[in-house]
């Protein structure tokens, strides 16, 4: 994959995460009744960190050269044997939580990551608190669960909200609804 393909397929990729993830928060509800949650809340600074690509660009910059169409090959180095499956992957799923249907808590081991919680089961996707106390995913891997975390939960629901959208989930925002999953379990000030 050369430096132009890679281009190509990041700025398709970023153009639904532009339109369909940045402008939203997620709810992922997992586990057994009574359901556990978290709140996922990705922006443009997040982009690069799931491409493996090296910069001297702000990572908001890099995704906003990269929608406009003004990212060149000169403004990244990339050994394409250590991105091409990451690109790949975020070209097929730019969405993560549209395929994930496990989550678990990274378990430290096999690879060096600074991550919280991982979805998946393939590819893995990283997420990781941030100092608002959101989830932000850091990392997109195409392993197993098994190689990164020690457990895992199936997710029973996510849904999502516009950022600007204020009070509680509503069942109506839901991306998919898996068997199991119970509304009542979920807080009212959560979910209504």
């Amino acid at each position: 994959m050369d430096k132009k393909e890679i281009i190509n397929s990041l700025k398709r990729a970023a153009k639904i995460w532009e339109t369909d993830v940045i402008p939203f928060r997620f709810l992922i509800v997992y586990g057994s009744a009574p359901h556990r949650y978290l709140e996922f809340q990705p922006s443009e600074g997040n982009f690069l960190h799931l491409t493996g690509i090296k910069t001297n660009l702000k990572a908001r910059d890099f995704f906003a050269r990269l929608v406009e169409g003004q990212l060149s090959e000169n403004d990244f180095n990339v050994k394409p044997e250590y991105i091409e499956n990451k690109i790949d992957v975020l070209a097929r799923y730019p969405n993560p939580l549209t395929i994930c249907t496990k989550i678990g808590p990274f378990s430290g081991t096999s690879v060096y990551l600074e991550c919280d919680v991982v979805l998946g089961p393939c590819p893995c996707f990283c997420l990781k608190i941030d100092a608002n106390g959101w989830y932000v995913p850091v990392s997109l891997m195409k392993t197993t669960m098994d190689k990164i975390t020690s457990s895992r939960e199936d997710i029973k629901a996510v849904f999502r909200k516009a950022k600007i959208q204020r009070g509680p989930y509503r069942l109506s925002d839901s991306l998919f609804i898996r068997s199991g999953f119970i509304s009542s379990s979920v807080p009212p000030e959560v979910l209504e």
